[in-house]
């Protein structure tokens, strides 16, 4: 199995569909080998329909699998409400990278961006050359995904504060409610049992009665 290192480096685009209604866009790229591996770009400002991003990414390639593998960027734009919107996307054949690669120099080349909606607007260029094979197992192990190098909303912790505490009050309430109800019903068993012993007081006084009985009898 010969393993070699695919890199891309994203450069730009143009004439890309404006998603946006009033505002310029702020578009990134992700890139993955067939959904997998994914990295992204960094996001371009106000870069509006004619982004440029100029960001290298390395992707593990399996000669053996390359007829089944696809090189795909998803152009996205970031929203600051109701979350980030696709603007288009390229898919290229890792096979035919490999037809074109020529002498090992990196490569430009541009290809037409698709729109969700079937149709063709804008260009995506980018270069891309095929460097030294890779340790046999390497493409066996995915690499980790990475999210788009733009925003940091301080959820993780805010999330795991939220579920400690959430954690730790039910787990109280489950206790007090345990304990409550043990109280309980240790209250009514002893309440019982005192109920129970007066009963046995009063048979004394009958038996001793009985017994005088007997002996006015005799």
């Amino acid at each position: 199995m010969v393993i070699k290192s695919l890199e891309v480096t994203v450069m730009s685009a143009k004439d890309l569909h404006n998603v946006n209604v009033i505002h310029k866009m702020n578009p990134y790229v992700i890139v993955s080998l067939s959904g997998n591996h994914k990295q992204c770009t960094h996001v371009h400002k106000n870069g509006g329909t004619s982004p440029r991003w100029v960001k290298l990414l390395a992707f593990p390639v399996d000669e053996a699998r390359a007829d089944l593998l696809i090189l795909m960027f998803e152009i996205m734009t970031e929203k600051t409400y109701g979350g980030d919107k696709e603007v288009g996307r390229v898919e290229v054949p890792i096979a035919e990278l490999l037809e074109k690669q020529g002498d090992g120099k990196p490569k430009q080349i541009s290809y037409s961006v698709s729109l969700p909606s079937g149709k063709t607007q804008g260009v995506l260029e980018f270069n891309y050359k095929f460097g030294e094979e890779l340790p046999g197992g390497c493409g066996n192990t995915p690499a980790p995904e990475q999210g788009p190098t733009k925003k940091s909303d301080g959820q993780g912790w805010i999330g795991g504060l939220a579920s400690g505490f959430a954690g730790g009050l039910v787990d109280g309430l489950a206790g007090k409610l345990a304990g409550g109800l043990t109280d309980e019903l240790f209250g009514i068993a002893q309440s019982e049992a005192a109920v129970d012993e007066p009963e046995a007081a009063v048979d004394g006084p009958e038996a001793a009665t009985n017994g005088s009985e007997v002996a006015e009898e005799k």
